[in-house]
């Protein structure tokens, strides 16, 4: 009985014995675990493509057979596939498991050109010196929306300068590289930074790099006294660093003739003035033995001092406002021997490069609204309140229209608006009939109800009728 159900249960088992499963094929591109039907490559490019994720449920893969139509083309679990024109393929994978039951799937390569190679470099900033480190930054951006696959390389004199550091990061537009050099001695080099696709084309970018055995100088600060008198004698001097045994150069120009020669200049380390009351522009170059220089410039204004006439001042009006909103003009600053009533502001309409008359009135300070953004010149004008034809000089100033608050205080915190040498409009001399005016107001007058007499005349009437009585 036993022997029988034995019989039984293998003749049960025989079939099942018997059977064989077909194996999965599949293919994947070597380094990634991910399945593919479609692959899309560059010219010139290597694919690699594997049958390594194939499996078969009840035995094992034995055989891989790769194929481009009936063509065969290799039988190994992995495929190199050089891609030579621009083509659509279907490359087949066939593999046969260990019974013999085989399994196919094919993958469609879509190949283009490759692109032609791009890349930039920047120039290191500023003048380098002999221990100096320094940046050269090279970008390449991408093509479209892939990165370019570049054989990517340095180039440089190893005994001029040495690489210390190197950075890689992605940008939305490409790939930047932060190259830091060191300078290790004096000289004249070249450092280019090139791009080779997979076609063998190349792309390259080359810098200059002038390093110097010692430091540039540097003008920190054009010192101008203050309380300055007309036609009383002042100095004007610097501080400067990095800058053992320069040579100097200073120059003042009238600023009232744009374009004019320098009225005084000086070759050392500081100059004497004595000037007329006006505004004027000083510049300052410096240069070392190795024939580096810097250069500074600054402006400053001698005062009226020695006569009645007003001076306009509109310093205290804030530097930076924002367009259509109410904005202080304040020229509360202006001075006279007397007392200023009356003052106007003048902007400079770009349209047609002259200035139009924004304020005219008795304050000294206005509101006004800029309808522009950008640089914004002006001038303000006071007038004696006594003599009302003794008329300031123009003081002329900017102020930086923005576009909204949160844009101003960027500005402002970043200082990125650089100083801008001032607008100056030559002053006119008050015509011959101003001036007779003037004289005639000038003179004592008397006044009598219903009549007004000058002093002289009466004076004049009382010498006459004297000398009729003696007569």
């Amino acid at each position: 009985m036993k022997l029988m159900m034995l019989l039984f249960a293998i003749s049960m088992l025989i079939p099942f014995a018997s059977a064989n499963d077909s194996p999965y094929a599949n293919i994947n591109k070597v380094g990634s675990a991910e399945i593919i039907d479609s692959v899309v490559i560059n010219v010139c490019e290597e694919l690699v493509l594997s049958g390594r994720r194939s499996s078969d449920p009840d035995g094992s893969v034995e055989e891989y057979h790769w194929y481009d139509g009936d063509k065969l083309l290799s039988e190994e679990v992995t495929l190199i596939l050089e891609i030579t024109d621009t083509s659509t393929k279907s490359i087949k994978l066939v593999v046969t498991d260990n019974k013999g039951k085989t399994d196919e799937t094919i993958v469609k390569v879509y190949s283009h050109l490759t692109p032609d190679p791009k890349i930039s470099l920047s120039n290191p900033n500023g003048v380098l010196y002999q221990t100096d480190e320094f940046m050269v930054i090279a970008i390449v951006p991408k093509n479209g929306n892939e990165f370019q696959k570049l054989d990517l390389k340095w180039d440089y004199d190893e005994e001029i300068v040495k690489k210390v550091k190197e950075n890689k990061r992605i940008r939305k537009d490409g790939e930047e590289y932060q190259l830091t050099f060191k300078a290790l001695k004096p000289g004249n080099t070249k450092i280019s930074f090139s791009g080779t696709n997979l076609c063998g084309e190349t792309a390259e970018e080359e810098v200059n790099v002038k390093i110097s055995s010692s430091k540039s100088p540097k003008i920190e600060e054009i010192i101008i006294p203050e309380g300055i008198r007309e036609e009383e004698r002042f100095e004007i001097s610097a501080e400067v660093s990095d800058c053992n045994g320069c040579q100097y150069l200073f120059e003042v120009f009238n600023s009232e003739y744009p374009g004019s020669e320098a009225i005084s200049t000086s070759e050392t380390e500081k100059i004497c003035l004595t000037l007329d009351y006006g505004l004027y522009h000083v510049n300052l170059t410096v240069k070392n033995k190795e024939g580096i220089s810097a250069f500074k410039w600054d402006t400053f204004e001698v005062p009226n001092t020695k006569n009645d006439k007003p001076v306009a001042d509109a310093s205290k009006t804030a530097k930076y406002a924002v367009i259509d909103t109410a904005f202080t003009l304040d020229a509360s600053k202006s001075r006279d021997d007397g007392k200023i009533s009356y003052c106007q502001f003048f902007l400079l309409n770009t349209n047609i490069n002259k200035y139009e008359q924004i304020y005219e009135g008795n304050s000294l300070i206005c509101e006004y609204s800029f309808t522009r953004s950008g640089l914004q010149k002006l001038f303000v004008l006071v007038r004696d309140d006594a003599f009302p034809s003794l008329e300031s000089k123009p003081y002329p100033f900017q102020v930086i229209v923005v576009d909204s608050e949160k844009q101003k205080k960027k500005v402002v915190k970043t200082e990125e608006v650089k100083k801008q040498p001032k607008v100056v409009i030559p002053y006119q001399p008050p015509s011959e009939e101003e001036l007779k005016d003037r004289r005639n107001k000038e003179l004592a007058r008397i006044y009598l109800p219903g009549f007004e007499f000058p002093l002289t005349f009466l004076v004049i009437i009382i010498i006459a009728r004297k000398s009729r009585r003696d007569l």
